[in-house]
């Protein structure tokens, strides 16, 4: 037992420390307008991941309280399996360390302010759910943001990030029950409604990226709730990868091509 415990104490602290690096991780202003589709992606694996996380018991885990008593009952998943998924965490931090290094290496110029005021409430709102979902226990402190700058390394970092995280689903499932509980809590935690909940709603229907019916799901349905017709202005354009989206609000100057009107849509 005692070395569960401290397997169970190692991936928690893995847990904590993946969770909070996306919280650091700019796009490069060189991204232009791809940047809105790539911000959003980011945030969704890392609200993804937290959202695995609780649902298989690791924000729970007790562990800094009681660690020699700590019976790992709260685990989704039986002490047996703590290696194979401390070598998966390990993994995601490696390529996100890895990541980190590749930038450190770049100087060209990036910004938070790419993101842009049409989706800046939407990946701050992704961030405070993911983050509320740590453990208490601590993991290890980061400060310095860095930016990725290179398309063919974000595409590869984003496509391993959701292979690692839907590996996790995979062997290490949560209950269908609990999952779909934290997704239904994750609307009302977010905090989104009116303009940024219609366009996380077209950002869900049209990248051919996001893999999250659920929360698509949930999504659609408190645009339904919500009633009422909202109009915003859009345009789809053809990046490196043949997608993206941009979006912004009627009576602001930008230049937006189609003007598209969405009414409880599904």
């Amino acid at each position: 037992m005692a070395e569960a415990v401290g397997l169970a104490f190692a991936v928690v602290g893995l847990f904590n420390d993946v969770v909070d690096i996306f919280q650091y991780i700019q796009i490069g202003k060189n991204f232009g307008r791809d940047a809105t589709t790539y911000a959003l992606l980011l945030m969704h694996v890392q609200l993804d991941l937290s959202r695995w996380g609780e649902a298989v018991g690791l924000k729970d885990l007790d562990i800094d309280q009681n660690p020699k008593d700590l019976g790992l009952t709260g685990l989704a998943f039986p002490p047996e399996k703590l290696p194979k998924l401390r070598a998966t965490l390990e993994q995601i931090q490696k390529l996100l360390k890895d990541a980190e290094e590749g930038a450190k290496k770049n100087t060209l110029e990036s910004s938070d302010d790419v993101f842009g005021a049409d989706v800046s409430a939407i990946t701050k709102a992704f961030k405070r759910v993911s983050l509320a979902r740590r453990n208490n226990a601590k993991g290890w402190s980061r400060k310095a943001r860095w930016a990725i700058h290179g398309r063919d390394e974000f595409k590869g970092l984003l496509d391993d990030l959701q292979r690692l995280t839907s590996g996790l689903e995979t062997n290490f499932p949560p209950s269908k029950e609990k999952k779909f509980a934290l997704v239904e809590q994750e609307i009302p935690e977010l905090d989104l409604e009116g303009q940024d909940l219609l366009v996380l709603q077209k950002f869900l229907k049209e990248d051919s990226m996001m893999k999250d019916e659920l929360f698509r799901t949930a999504v659609n349905e408190a645009v339904a709730k919500q009633g009422g017709t909202t109009t915003y202005n859009t345009t789809t354009f053809a990046g490196a990868h043949n997608r993206g989206l941009q979006v912004g609000q009627g009576g602001r100057d930008n230049v937006f091509t189609n003007n598209v009107t969405d009414s409880n849509a599904k």
